[in-house]
C-alpha cells in the first residue's frame, strides 16, 4: 500500500477512487459514498488543526480529479478567505455550465441549488 505524504495526497487519492463510480452498481455507489465521507473528514480535521492545514488543501483546486469536490468542501467545512471562497463559487458556476453542455440537467440543478444555499451562507 502506498504511503501518502500529506492530507492533500490523501484527499487526491480518494478523489481518484471516486472517479470510478458506477451508478448502476449499488456497491460502487456505497463505496464512493464512503470515500466522500472520508474526503469531508480530511477537510474537517484540517479546519480543526488550523489555517496551515487548510492551506495544504487549496492547491487541489487545480487538480483535475479533486477540484470539484474540494471547491465544495472548502466552502462547506472551512473558514477560508473570501478570495478562495469566491474562486470556489466560480468553479461551481463553471461546473454547472459543463453539466448543462453535457446534458446532465439534474446535476446542473443540484449544483445551482448548492450555489444558492452556500452563497447566502457566506
Amino acid at each position: 500500500m502506498k504511503i501518502l505524504k500529506n492530507i492533500a495526497d490523501e484527499y487526491r487519492a480518494l478523489a481518484e477512487i471516486w472517479q470510478s463510480i458506477d451508478y448502476s452498481n449499488p456497491k460502487s455507489v456505497q463505496k464512493c459514498n464512503a470515500v466522500t465521507d472520508k474526503m469531508r473528514n480530511i477537510v474537517r480535521n484540517a479546519e480543526l488543526q488550523g489555517i496551515e492545514e487548510v492551506n495544504k488543501l487549496i492547491p487541489l483546486l487545480n487538480d483535475q480529479n479533486a477540484k470539484d469536490w474540494i471547491a465544495h468542501h472548502l466552502v462547506e467545512l472551512t473558514s477560508i478567505e473570501r478570495e478562495i471562497s469566491d474562486k470556489c463559487f466560480e468553479m461551481v458556476k463553471n461546473l454547472i455550465k459543463r453539466y448543462e453542455i453535457e446534458g446532465k440537467t439534474a446535476d446542473a440543478m443540484g449544483e445551482r441549488l448548492w450555489l444558492e444555499e452556500w452563497t447566502n451562507k457566506k
